[in-house]
């Protein structure tokens, strides 16, 4: 199994995404036969789920809508019961605030404003939790309070916020500023670079997110094409865009935003 998260691990890093969303659906199969047999093995439990939150992932990145969906709700359920069998445990909080932003995200590509708002102050409040449970040793991360911040800027752009979503890009650009890490860089570039160009700062955007480009997960290097797109250079867009196509990317935002500049000819 963990030969299996390596390679999916590798195989999205390298933009292979059908390969990664292969070998995430491999793990998670391996996973649930081990749990059948030893249901009581707490730790197994959450990596089944873990398995899950990332299997949903992929399937999210190939489009697989209904799949992610089904997927994503086993786990976020498995998870809520953990944290209610052992609310103290902040490596189980962590785990359940990161499947309620996948469901953000997964509400949002589905188009379903509401449920996005939901999982969104859902994943708040065990935000809230996770920075009183850690005490003096929590801090910042990029995949749960930046990505939560993130994920805020685009809810007020889908609502018609533009102020909301102004006032959040600045608040996620001054939170990543306060919290320097020299881990995850292509993270860390996604989130300034995302800001940047919800402030129309492309320019700025780009300057965040071209040179970590081969380290950019596909929402990076789709934000990056946007950026390209925006400040008139439309070469380096079409060519991530369709480098992404290419890979299986699929997610409704990125199809619906360059079906007609860009894929419609792919």
């Amino acid at each position: 199994m963990d030969a299996q998260n390596w390679v999916a691990d590798a195989q999205f890093l390298l933009g292979n995404l059908r390969e990664a969303y292969v070998e995430r659906a491999t793990a998670s199969t391996i996973l649930h036969t081990q749990f059948a047999s030893d249901s009581a093995n707490r730790p197994l439990e959450e990596k089944v789920f873990i398995a899950d939150i990332a299997l949903a992932r992929r399937a999210l990145d190939l489009g697989k809508l209904d799949e992610s969906a089904a997927v994503l709700g086993q786990a976020r359920t498995g998870l809520a019961k953990l944290v209610a069998f052992d609310s103290g445990n902040a490596v189980w909080l962590g785990d359940t605030a990161l499947a309620d932003l996948d469901a953000v995200d997964l509400a949002l590509a589905k188009g379903d404003l509401p449920a996005a708002r939901a999982a969104h102050a859902a994943a708040r409040q065990r935000i809230a939790r996770l920075r009183l449970t850690g005490g003096t040793t929590w801090r910042w991360k990029p995949l749960i309070e930046g990505r939560w911040r993130r994920q805020e800027i685009e809810l007020s752009q889908r609502s018609g916020d533009p102020d909301s979503a102004l006032r959040a890009a600045a608040s996620l650009l001054a939170e990543v500023t306060a919290h320097p890490l020299r881990k995850q860089p292509g993270q860390v570039a996604m989130l300034v670079g995302f800001a940047r160009l919800a402030r129309g700062e492309a320019d700025l955007a780009v300057a965040a997110l071209a040179p970590l480009e081969s380290v950019l997960p596909p929402e990076g290097r789709d934000t990056l094409a946007r950026a390209w797109l925006k400040r008139g250079d439309a070469e380096h867009a079409q060519k991530t865009v369709r480098s992404l196509y290419a890979s299986g990317y699929r997610r409704p935002d990125f199809l619906a935003f360059w079906k007609k500049s860009v894929l419609n000819d792919s």
